[in-house]
């Protein structure tokens, strides 16, 4: 290049910084001639779990760099916000986690600052945001393990554990070899999962004390709020002890009587189990453990034994100083057999309000014990405590919630989330297979005073030809604000985040999941629909939801037919059915 090149070339780049610059300063500025705008390129890539890649050229003149982030694209009611700022010669590339579900039309600008004065990239979206999806599997998978049945995340989202109620083996405690050998199917294990410094890593592999064929172990999990206690339903255990000094090997069996186990994690973050509880009065076939509960601080367990001949019960325990102890069962107002009582309790996190459903209950209205002319309706129950000197009083129960439009065999209570205090509680009625005019529904009842009064409108799905157990499970943030959503036999085709679900009838039972918003207002957002990254028949992608206290971390179930062990495997083979993953955003 001449001497006369080298001369303009400057003159030109001046040129164009003066039209470009915009973003963090008045434009113009001292000295922000030397960076133009064909130096600022930016990346966007999602890579580890729930993590996106930010990468850009280092410029020399710089000052400091601003990433801008569009949560919802420019077409969204969301505006533009400041992400990261770094100081120059730090870095030319950061990583940050997210909550992959809100990031899908997100876009991104760097600013590439001297001073006040910023140049701007192109808006950039994420590549290949289905990378950043996290896939966990079981350390020793297996074909009919059904690992993701029992599911649940810490408060913070940094901790995950999952049941495999159908995994074969009688090696007993935490960390044992696994052994499958003949004649011990379905004992069950539970997999505690950890977010640490470098990502995410398997804590734990747990198995009862005294493992038992056919106890299905795991089959429901609860954590505390910071993951330091374990609760694990084993609804098929068929030991004949009761209470908390129960027996695990007593005979004569009682079949399907079932139990709980509770597990606690010291300082040094290792796993003991601390008690195996039996109901007070245990029946065969009543299933105590079929759901479990805890509050925030780990001291409150609820467990349904819903299938007992009395229509099912919820039994109550709490943690003292010196360990735990039975404090109380409670039934509905109305109930009677094959109500389902407890096949769903939820517990608020300040452990004070109490959340049960009976979708079998056959009211017609929403006075309790009125008629049984909508069989198996469903119905919701709640119960409220008062606290004083220390000492947990009775729990009555405060009211009794139906659908504002009983439906037989709606299965209203099938499944029930809430948000902090119960301000607010969502309400499955998934129905029965489709059968139902209209199919599943999910209905959102709002604390006023000292009653919950069911909104207007319903949710269903956007795409209302695949409304088939719409409303099977839910999950909802602390705030109230962010709703999952699952309907696990819904079959449409479509990968991952992103996607339109596209009914081509080669993926039946494939399962989708909706992510709503509540917007200022009050009003729920249009859903972002979710697929399994590896969706294909069968794999009921939905069955279980977790998630996180803030809303910003999702761990969704599915059957998944995969034989890859661990995270982060090939989730693209289908050599093993049923063997159970748990996807996490």
């Amino acid at each position: 290049m001449n001497f006369l090149g080298h001369l303009i070339r400057p003159f030109m780049a001046m040129s164009v910084l003066a039209m470009a610059a915009c973003g963090g300063g008045g434009g113009g500025g001292n000295g922000s001639e030397a960076i133009s705008s064909g130096m600022v390129r930016l990346s966007v890539s999602a890579q580890a779990i729930k993590t996106l890649a930010f990468q850009w050229d280092a410029v020399p003149e710089a000052t400091h760099y601003r990433l801008l982030e569009d949560i919802d694209g420019p077409e969204g009611p969301q505006g533009e916000s400041l992400l990261r700022e770094l100081l120059a010669g730090q870095s030319s590339h950061v990583q940050q986690e997210v909550f992959l579900p809100e990031r899908v039309n997100a876009r991104y600008r760097l600013q590439v600052c001297q001073g006040a004065d910023c140049v701007s990239s192109a808006p950039v979206g994420i590549e290949q945001i289905n990378r950043g999806i996290g896939y966990f599997k079981a350390s020793n998978t297996a074909a009919g393990d059904e690992f993701g049945e029992g599911l649940a995340l810490s408060a913070d989202g940094q901790m995950l554990a999952v049941g495999a109620h159908l995994e074969d083996g009688l090696n007993e405690g935490i960390d044992s070899t696994p052994d499958r050998s003949a004649g011990d199917a379905n004992v069950g294990a539970v997999y505690v999962f950890r977010r640490g410094e470098t990502g995410w890593v398997q804590e734990a592999y747990i198995k009862p004390a005294h493992a038992q064929p056919g106890a299905r172990f795991g089959y429901r999990v609860a954590l505390s709020g910071k993951g330091n206690v374990l609760l694990v339903g084993a609804p098929g255990d068929s030991s004949d002890g009761s209470g908390l000094a129960a027996d695990p090997q007593a005979s004569p069996p009682l079949t399907n009587s079932g139990a709980v186990h509770v597990f606690e994690r010291d300082v040094n973050a290792q796993w003991a189990q601390v008690t195996y509880i039996k109901a007070e009065a245990p029946a065969a076939q009543a299933q105590f453990g079929k759901s479990v509960s805890l509050s925030y601080d780990g001291t409150l367990a609820a467990v349904g034994h819903p299938d007992g001949a009395d229509g099912g019960r919820v039994s109550l325990y709490r943690r003292l100083p010196d360990g735990w102890e039975f404090h109380q069962v409670v039934q509905g107002s109305n109930t009677e057999g094959g109500d389902t009582f407890g096949e769903v309790v939820q517990l608020d996190p300040e452990g004070e309000t109490l959340v049960v459903g009976a979708s079998g209950e056959d009211g017609s209205t929403d006075t309790a014990g009125a008629d049984n002319g909508s069989s198996e309706s469903g119905a919701v129950y709640v119960f409220r405590r008062k606290a004083g000197n220390d000492v947990l009083d009775e729990w009555n129960e405060v009211a009794y919630l139906k659908a504002p439009e009983t439906r037989v065999n709606g299965d209203f209570g099938y499944a029930v989330a809430l948000s902090n205090r119960a301000e607010t509680i969502v309400i499955g009625e998934p129905g029965n297979g489709g059968s139902l005019s209209g199919g599943g529904r999910a209905h959102v009842f709002r604390q006023q005073g000292n009653v919950w009064i069911s909104e207007a409108v319903y949710l269903t799905p956007p795409q209302p030809q695949a409304n088939v157990f719409f409303g099977d499970k839910l999950a909802l943030s602390a705030d109230g604000m962010t709703l999952a959503i699952a309907d696990p036999f819904e079959s449409s085709g479509g990968l991952g985040l992103g996607s339109v679900p596209s009914f081509d009838g080669q993926t039946f039972n494939s399962g989708t999941v909706y992510l709503y918003r509540r917007g200022l207002g009050g009003a729920w957002s249009a859903p972002t629909t979710i697929k399994a990254p590896n969706n294909s028949s069968e794999i009921y992608f939905g069955w279980s939801l977790a998630l996180s206290a803030s809303g910003k971390s999702l761990a969704i179930c599915a059957s998944d037919h995969s034989r890859s062990t661990g995270i982060g495997g090939d989730m693209t083979d289908e050599s093993a059915r049923y063997t159970g993953a748990v996807t996490l955003y």
